[in-house]
């Protein structure tokens, strides 16, 4: 075990700068980073091993029919059940991968979730009303509140395909809550509404029907 303590012993006299003008090498921010994660593995490696040694030696004072372990021996041990994890781990992942297509995509040597595209859409969809409210509230702050008629300008259509968002005109910032402006037909039940005080949730149809009605 000496030799493996020597070892830490000269990884932490790399990792140290020499002070007081004397001269010293030094790593770069990347391979300081990478032989820090590397001492840490290290680490936990020898104190996993230090683990299973003296615990097979205190099981061996009960039961004498066990087998020597020498240090080594524990080192090898713990190597392989950390490849058979990893093994297991990297099968997990695959049968991820394969249950969910490109839900995974590569970035530099790894692996990273991909975006996930039905939010990107909803993001979109909410911004764009975004945009809407903007306008129409800055127009309403030079006319007395008066929201106005429907414009021809790209803000009064929907992301998706070249249809207009549903508009009820005549209302002001002073209405009564209901929808100002809503998703077209092409967008399902489920639409993105603008209300009179400004929020934006989704709604069913069947509700902003309701609500207008009201």
């Amino acid at each position: 075990m000496k030799r493996y303590l020597f070892l830490f012993l000269m990884i932490d006299i790399v990792m140290n700068v020499a002070y007081a003008g004397m001269p010293s090498l030094t790593l770069t921010d990347f391979a300081r980073l990478r032989l820090s994660t590397l001492s840490f593995f290290l680490l936990i490696y020898f104190i996993a091993s230090i683990a299973i040694f003296g615990l097979w030696h205190f099981l061996r004072q009960e039961f004498s029919t066990l087998p020597q372990l020498s240090f080594q021996k524990s080192l090898a041990f713990v190597f392989l059940w950390g490849i058979a994890f990893y093994l297991v781990l990297l099968m997990i992942a695959g049968t991820r991968e394969l249950m969910t297509p490109k839900a995974w995509e590569k970035a530099g040597i790894i692996h990273q979730l991909a975006p996930d595209k039905f939010q990107q859409f909803l993001d979109t969809r909410r911004y764009k009303l975004e945009q809407l409210r903007t306008e129409l509230w800055h127009f309403a702050e030079k006319h007395h509140g008066k929201f106005p008629q429907e414009q021809s300008n790209p803000l009064w259509f929907a992301p998706a395909g070249k249809q207009k968002y549903q508009y009820i005109s005549g209302l002001t910032s002073q209405s009564p809550i209901q929808p100002l402006a809503y998703e077209p037909d092409n967008y399902g039940q489920e639409r993105m509404t603008l209300l009179t005080n400004g929020m934006i949730d989704i709604f069913p149809i069947e509700t902003i029907k309701i609500m207008i009605a009201k």
